[in-house]
């Protein structure tokens, strides 16, 4: 069985490890929405954890990050209260917590979470904002698909409709049909009126 010294000698080696990362810690770190950067550091945290729980995993790691954060946020509690208090410096609560101090390069970040740790919730805002950009990207493609798919589609109307429509006759070559007609009756008329009048049969005296 491990003795409390070792332990808590692993842990102090881990929250080392956990200040020496801020990109998991520190909200306004340029390196803080990096997941490689995060991945890496949360791969150390769970190498030196698995020194006290053999099968630890990144899960584990983010509850004993909590459970140390919030041991810490109740003592730094008690602190404030009892100065507000108006006791004096001696009467003062004095943390007995004994990595209380270790957790002093947090200062205003060390904020409880009822549920999950921001580090948690990090993790979750990147995959969130994955899956968005992901959809975006599928949601642009089967646009333009679409897009490509109507043009296809209004060309082939287009060519399916000329196909139909009736040619008309070319430039130059007109129908002459309804002038030759036209022009045959004209000619038929002109030569009857050409031809010369009968003279009409003499008449018989009737009173001959």
């Amino acid at each position: 069985m491990m003795s409390s010294r070792k332990r808590n000698a692993i842990l102090e080696e881990f929250i080392e490890i956990y200040k020496s990362e801020p990109c998991i810690w520190r909200l306004k770190d340029k390196e803080y929405h990096d997941r490689n950067k995060r991945a890496a550091a949360y791969e150390k945290l769970i190498i030196k954890l698995r020194e006290l729980e053999p099968n630890a995993t990144k899960e584990d790691v983010v509850k004993k990050i909590n459970a140390l954060r919030s041991n810490v946020h109740r003592e730094k509690r008690k602190v404030e209260e009892s100065t507000k208090s108006g006791a004096s410096g001696d009467e003062i609560y004095k943390p007995s917590l004994w990595y209380y101090d270790m957790f002093e390069f947090l200062g205003d970040q060390d904020i409880p979470r009822t549920s999950q740790s921001n580090i948690d919730e990090a993790d979750q805002i990147e995959e969130i904002a994955d899956a968005r950009d992901s959809n975006e990207t599928l949601d642009t493609v089967t646009s333009e698909n679409i897009n490509i798919a109507q043009n296809s589609s209004s060309q082939e109307q287009q060519q399916e409709s000329a196909a139909k429509r009736p040619r008309s006759s070319r430039p130059g070559k007109k129908n002459n049909e309804p002038e030759k007609l036209t022009n045959e009756v004209l000619t038929s008329i002109r030569d009857h009126f050409k031809r010369p009048v009968a003279s009409p049969p003499p008449q018989e005296d009737r009173y001959l």
